[in-house]
């Protein structure tokens, strides 16, 4: 790419190029939806698929090899891939946000352990629920994690951690080698299965400090400006790039599905039925709504990242609520299709199926609870009565 382009012409390049990459993995994606929920873990062509299509890198940093994507762009790609696959999506996602993060926030010693060889993916939960001790140099860790997607193909692990100094505890990232922890074979779920979410633990694990960084908003060491922002505001890219692909691909399948549907007692397909029709129509609306929405908060946040001024903390806030609202929109479109589809969609090895299940377990991460309108409502409220 030239260096005589625009901002947003160069991301428009890099949005068609990133698309052009996805669509060429699409059939590779789709194969292995089954395969990956019944191994528990994504597939190995799956993993393969997307790190040769270099999607794992689209959150990363450039100057580790990545694309530097802004928000809008990763939550285009996320819904791409989650849309052939709601696992290989939700675990795009992760891994390419959760490197992302190492690749801008770390240390330099860290950056060379990690990204030496080109091709990394790092999983874990940012969550600080692990215990770290300052040492000479580093961090002593004891800490046990839920839902580290994908980090049976992750050679990396993240682990949120408060860092008791006997003064004032804080909040960190830690990064740790996988042969560092001990993964738990307890993903026995209904849901996103083939995301390999399982436990993990480590026990009196050092952990150099070029290994560890401030949580939720790290100082930049490198990257562009998207890492201005908090790490919970750039969170909203997985959330909602995944709910809009997964609604995507339900209205995908019921629309053909209904072409020859037949309901029980019905002498006409249910495409032919007037309320299926007007039930389409609104899920198409909703769909194309919520896609607006997650695009116009990316778009802010991007401004404001671009810009020289501090971010506001609202930003959080915002970006949460808006991925719990498409979440939960994207949840009734699914539950639309998946409906109207009939014992269709009751066989585990059909899409609505697996769909419906991956979504409903989307809805049970914390970022997207109904926390996220209680306190974007409270900080409303507060600020109308300073003002």
């Amino acid at each position: 790419m030239t260096n005589d382009r625009s901002a947003s012409e160069t991301r428009e390049e890099l949005r068609r190029e990133l698309l052009e990459a996805a669509g060429k993995i699409k059939s590779a994606i789709r194969a292995t939806g089954r395969s990956s929920e019944q191994a528990r873990r994504l597939a190995p062509e799956a993993v393969d698929a997307l790190e040769r299509s270099g999607l794992f890198r689209l959150c990363w940093p450039r100057e580790i090899g990545g694309y530097d994507a802004d928000a809008g762009t990763c939550i285009e790609l996320i819904e791409e891939v989650s849309a052939m696959d709601p696992a290989a999506g939700w675990n795009l996602g992760v891994g390419s946000l959760h490197t992302g993060f190492v690749g801008a926030y770390a240390g330099q010693a860290c950056i060379d352990a990690i990204f030496s060889g080109g091709s990394a993916v790092i999983a874990g939960q940012l969550a600080p629920v692990g215990r770290a001790v300052p040492e000479d140099g580093g961090l002593r860790v004891n800490g046990a994690w839920s839902f580290g997607s994908g980090i049976h193909q992750s050679q990396w692990v993240l682990g949120g951690v408060i860092v008791d100094d006997g003064v004032a505890p804080a909040p960190k990232l830690v990064v740790m080698p996988r042969s560092d922890v001990e993964i738990v074979d307890n993903w026995h779920v209904a849901g996103l299965e083939g995301t390999g979410s399982c436990d993990y633990r480590t026990e009196d694990t050092w952990v150099p400090d070029d290994f560890s960084f401030a949580f939720p908003k790290p100082a930049p060491k490198r990257g562009g400006s998207v890492f201005r922002a908090s790490t919970l505001s750039q969170a909203m890219v997985l959330h909602a790039g995944f709910a809009l692909g997964c609604a995507r691909s339900a209205l995908l399948e019921i629309t053909t599905l209904a072409q020859t549907k037949r309901r029980m007692g019905s002498t006409s397909a249910v495409a032919e039925r007037q309320t299926f029709q007007r039930g389409l129509g609104e899920a198409e609306s909703a769909l194309e709504a919520s896609r607006a929405y997650a695009h116009q908060v990316a778009d802010r946040l991007t401004a404001a990242c671009e810009s020289k001024e501090e971010l506001s903390p609202q930003f959080d806030l915002d970006a949460r609520r808006c991925a719990t609202w498409v979440t939960d929109r994207c949840v009734e479109i699914v539950s639309f299709a998946y409906r109207a589809g009939g014992a269709t969609g009751l066989f585990l090895d059909h899409p609505l199926q697996r769909i419906s299940r991956s979504i409903h377990a989307a809805t049970q991460h914390m970022y997207v609870d109904e926390l996220s309108y209680v306190l974007s409502a409270q900080h409303q409220l507060e600020t109308e009565v300073r003002t």
